[in-house]
């Protein structure tokens, strides 16, 4: 066993309390990526829109912040890919 199986998990547990320091709010990207599509569905509600995104974390964000700004406009995420790397 490595010295890192030890220490991560304080590392991590350490990590998650400096966290809560600081204000819960949506970061400025996911703030511009809600006004476009704000923009985009008021010229055309009927619009479909293909959002690309590398980490299944950030895949996951995407559609939970979608979905609570626009709950009629129906989310569909298609994965792909090796998630574990």
């Amino acid at each position: 066993m490595s010295l890192a199986q030890y220490t991560l998990p304080e590392e991590k547990n350490r990590i998650y309390e400096l966290l809560e320091y600081f204000p819960k709010k949506t970061e400025t990207k996911a703030l511009n990526l809600l006004f476009a599509l704000q923009k985009l569905w008021s010229h055309n509600p009927e619009e479909k829109i293909v959002i690309f995104a590398t980490y299944l974390g950030t895949v996951e964000m995407i559609e939970t912040l979608i979905d609570n700004e626009f709950p009629n406009k129906g989310v569909v995420v298609l994965k792909d890919g090796d998630h574990g790397a």
